[in-house]
């Protein structure tokens, strides 16, 4: 077929070239050894779900549209990668919002159908981008829009490629590997960690298709870093569906400037990672300590602000012997099973005291930021108020 003989010719050209790299002291077994290697690695490399046509060999090879019309533009890296980033970003804020609709009513039904109500937001922006022939928001901001092995479009602007639509194989395998893939997946690992399918004997049906899942899902996830070695060494392809079914990006307007400046992305980036490692990081702060520690290194005492100058922490702490004092952790007046913190002297109720020196294995005072070492238990008589009067 034309296909088959423009796609040994390309390989066998490339293959030569590649032969006639190799140096002259190579043995002959070495050198066929390296040959059957690079031909080997050369067909995964190719390797599609949509067959190749002769015009598409043609262009891989002279790097020129049929007829030499146009020099094919080669998409950078940075503006691939941005755009795939921003249609991320954007599905998220999206399901983000969602998720917020439905806690005003329906977060039980949410949480059920969560893997459906995703796959249907993908859906949503699939059809009415790609499947309809146009950019995604990412794509657009970039100047980006796909290509495949379709008919030509119309130039965008006078002196632009003719770039060439997605077939109908392509939209509907693309829509395949991006939305009912992963949620097919999704499901199916639902319905095996329900039913305690790693629990059933070796050997079994179901314990061979659950590990068959998880090798399948292992292997994609490597393969997907591999390839990000490769496009950055390459830069054809973002990732592994697109190679697997020859899409490409393309520029709308090659002499067009990008939607969004460089400056602006780096403000983004930033910012993003930034706001990542603080959602990570802030959880892990304990501020009480820190606002203790403060408050110990500056000397600040209990009423400071009131009128007549600070406060003397020895009398809150008879107060609390009295019976009229609070617990600087619960709040609570009198204080309950009152235990004085040692060395500190500082008394608290004997449930808070022991579950801050549980929670922590160095507790900290919350008055004076001392170490805890040890309790003591205080006794007293809370007054009596009819005697008082």
């Amino acid at each position: 077929s034309p296909s088959s003989s423009s796609s040994s010719s390309s390989s066998s050209l490339l293959s030569q070239e590649y032969a006639a790299r190799l140096p002259g002291w190579l043995p002959g077994r070495a050198r066929r050894f390296v040959n059957n290697t690079t031909s080997f690695a050369r067909k995964i490399y190719d390797f599609s779900l949509i067959p190749s046509t002769p015009e598409d060999e043609k262009e891989k090879i002279v790097g020129v549209h049929q007829g030499g019309e146009v020099e094919v533009s080669k998409v950078m890296r940075v503006n691939q990668l941005d755009a795939q980033t921003l249609d991320d970003d954007l599905h998220q804020l999206l399901w983000v919002g969602l998720e917020r609709i439905a806690r005003h009513g329906g977060q039980g039904l949410l949480l059920q159908w969560r893997a459906e109500a995703k796959a249907l937001l993908k859906f949503t922006i699939f059809w009415n981008t790609i499947w309809a022939q146009k950019s995604t928001p990412g794509m657009e901001l970039q100047n980006l829009i796909l290509t495949g092995l379709g008919k030509r479009r119309p130039r965008f602007v006078p002196g632009a490629p003719r770039l060439r639509l997605l077939t109908y194989r392509q939209r509907v395998l693309y829509g395949v590997l991006t939305i009912f893939a992963p949620w097919l997946l999704t499901r199916s690992k639902d319905y095996m960690s329900d039913r305690q399918w790693i629990g059933f004997q070796r050997g079994s049906i179901r314990r061979v298709i659950y590990e068959l899942v998880n090798a399948l899902e292992l292997a994609w996830d490597a393969a997907s870093i591999v390839h990000i070695l490769v496009f950055l060494a390459g830069g054809t392809y973002r990732n592994l569906v697109e190679r697997l079914l020859r899409i490409r990006v393309g520029y709308v307007n090659p002499r067009a400037h990008r939607a969004l400046s460089f400056e602006f992305m780096n403000q983004y980036l930033v910012w993003r990672t930034v706001a990542r490692f603080l959602l990570f990081a802030i959880p892990l702060v304990d501020f009480g300590l820190v606002f203790r520690s403060i408050v110990s290194m500056v000397g600040w005492k209990k009423g400071w602000w009131k009128k007549g100058g600070a406060q003397d922490e020895g009398e809150d702490d008879d107060d609390a012997v009295k019976g009229r004092g609070k617990c600087a952790l619960c709040g609570l007046s009198p204080i309950v099973v009152p235990m004085r913190a040692t060395p500190c002297t500082h008394v608290f109720c004997y449930t808070c005291l022991r579950s801050l020196r549980m929670e922590s294995p160095n507790p900290v005072c919350p008055r004076c930021s001392k170490k805890i070492v040890g309790e003591q238990r205080v006794i007293y008589h809370v007054p009596n108020e009819s005697k008082r009067k």
